[in-house]
């Protein structure tokens, strides 16, 4: 039974239809009233754009190692001025919202932000509103059926805030699996990263423009006190303000104890100090809308290289997320890749993403936003005998994230074509494998790389924990591509910018990881199908884990004249 509209649809306007509110229920949201009509609704329309195709050509030409125009990366101003919208098209909504008294609004590139009241709203869209809670305390506004005149419509490419739900919370990985046998992992520190993956001489230029950032969404806070223990304890010699975060966009600072915010803040300053960070904060509820808010902010920002440990491995329609809302979202990734914006993302922490379906049927899901063509996805890994020295294998606590996404193909990531079909010609022979059916081996296939991801030594409330999940290894990537960035800078050359075309392009750079699985799910439940870790690139570990010399002189080989993008904070 949907939710029915307030008012009655003119001939002239079109109706969007909402989700069956067992979608809500399915996710422990529980609809308890009508809202208020003061209640504050915002909401976001996006506004067709235009030559995403030649957007995307430019993106791939300047991270393309060999091309003529590679490090030739876009400004904000070049991509905005090849892809916005009309100037009629924003005219149209502007004179929507203006008619019905809606004064608070933003418009950015193609996206006008709205921001007004229930009673306001339901006027303007033709709907009602409700509330939803969860057992937690968190409160929801979300829309019935909803229309939008006929000449808006005709401009819009999507409708995002509305309807949409945030992804479910998840713990952080913090003990071993359930058997007495297991052995612990052992305490992983900035240290221990620079000598297993040969890092040396991480200088950086304290004045230089050099930056990162890490994203939070949901409510996930960092604890300055904590960045600034770790730092004293973990982080050897480092100097006076390598402890301060650069810049809090999006939310101002709140102390927290987000076990996820620290993990990404402490290693991602940790493993490159010195180097400006910038702490992205999306406290909203509501998956696709807050990552195109932080994606469009992330445009307007100087920071080079980004990690962001945030994903969905399931059926977006379960969290009210369009694919016209995933389209406008990977529009703004292969923006950041125009612009020299290097983005790694968690590969997801539940292996293979095996969902049953009814009594005998399955699927498999890759982790969304890292599955986007446009971003670097990072798996995780352990060491064998979880003893520091040893090789790595697939992460054992968890099952690290990877497959082959349903929704992008590899027409914009041909960059790993070969490698991906190179492991699927061994499927039969490896434990686990899927049926052919069960995935599109022509699909974007994740992870691209790995890092290590058990046992990260994360401080919470000044007590160090022991901290899992590919949201430890994808800060401790990222930081390694700003010691990458330092160097180039400091030799004149861009930053390295959309990365997948180079780390595919080197793969001779990465130790291989042979052992194990991600047949597993997030915490001690093996899965009845997955992808095994094998020579060459593979959908547990990727191409493997940095050799950081070897990555470091690759990248001082590219060419690539001086970038234009890096502009003082």
């Amino acid at each position: 039974m949907m939710l029915a509209a307030a008012a009655v649809i003119a001939p002239s306007a079109v109706q969007v239809t909402s989700v069956a509110p067992e979608s809500f229920s399915e996710l422990g949201w529980v609809r308890t009233a009508e809202s208020s009509p003061s209640d504050e609704v915002s909401f976001t329309v996006n506004l067709k754009q235009r030559n995403m195709d030649e957007l995307k050509r430019r993106a791939l030409a300047a991270s393309t190692p060999g091309a003529p125009e590679y490090g030739k990366f876009m400004t904000t101003k070049e991509i905005d001025d090849l892809t916005s919208p009309t100037s009629a098209s924003v005219q149209r909504v502007k004179a929507w919202l203006l008619e019905h008294d809606v004064s608070s609004f933003r418009v950015l590139r193609e996206n006008v932000f709205v921001r007004t009241n229930v009673a306001t709203a339901s006027n303007l869209l033709g709907t009602t509103f409700s509330t939803y809670r969860m057992d937690d305390g968190r409160a929801l506004t979300r829309a019935a059926d909803y229309s939008l005149p006929a000449e808006v419509a005709e401009v819009t490419a999507t409708t995002l805030g509305l309807h949409g739900l945030p992804a479910p919370r998840a713990d952080p990985i913090v003990l071993s699996r359930n058997d007495s046998a297991a052995k612990q992992p052992p305490k992983v520190t900035p240290s221990v990263i620079y000598e297993t993956y040969s890092v040396d001489d991480p200088y950086v230029n304290l004045q230089g423009s050099n930056r990162q950032g890490v994203a939070e969404f949901q409510g996930q806070y960092m604890n300055k006190a904590d960045l600034v223990k770790f730092f004293d304890k973990e982080v050897k010699g480092f100097k006076a303000g390598e402890d301060d975060v650069s810049k809090f966009v999006g939310a101002p600072y709140k102390k927290g104890n987000g076990v996820e915010a620290d993990l990404d803040i402490q290693f991602i300053m940790g493993v490159a100090p010195g180097v400006k960070t910038d702490f992205f904060e999306w406290p909203e509820m509501d998956f696709c809308s807050d990552l195109l808010s932080y994606t469009s902010a992330l445009l307007d920002s100087n920071s080079l290289a980004n990690s962001i440990s945030y994903g969905f491995q399931g059926d977006l329609k379960q969290l009210n997320c369009k694919a016209a809302d995933v389209t406008a979202v990977d529009a703004n990734w292969a923006k950041l890749a125009a612009k020299g914006v290097s983005v790694m993302i968690s590969s997801g922490d539940s292996g293979s993403g095996y969902t049953k379906k009814g009594l005998f049927g399955y699927e498999l899901y890759p982790s969304w936003p890292a599955s986007s063509p446009w971003v670097t996805a990072v798996g995780a890994t352990c060491f064998i005998e979880q003893t520091i020295g040893n090789g790595e294998m697939a992460s054992s606590q968890f099952g690290s994230g990877g497959g082959f996404s349903a929704q992008f193909d590899q027409t914009d990531a041909q960059w790993q074509k070969d490698a991906v079909a190179a492991y699927v010609a061994k499927g039969s022979s490896l434990p686990k494998f899927p049926a052919a059916s069960k995935f599109d081996a022509n699909g974007r296939a994740t992870p691209d790389v790995s890092a290590l991801g058990e046992g990260f030594q994360v401080y919470v409330d000044g007590i160090p924990q022991s901290i899992g999940g590919t949201s430890a290894s994808s800060p401790t990537f990222a930081a390694m591509v700003s010691l990458l960035n330092e160097q180039r800078l400091k030799a004149g050359k861009p930053q390295m910018g959309f990365l997948n075309p180079f780390l595919y392009a080197n793969a001779d750079a990465f130790y291989d990881v042979t052992q194990g699985t991600n047949a597993e799910g997030r915490g001690p439940i093996s899965s009845p199908y997955g992808y095994a870790a094998t020579a060459g690139w593979d959908a547990a570990t990727g191409l493997g884990t940095p050799h950081f010399d070897k990555l470091l002189a690759a990248a001082m080989k590219a060419a690539g004249g001086a970038s234009t993008t890096v502009e003082a904070a």
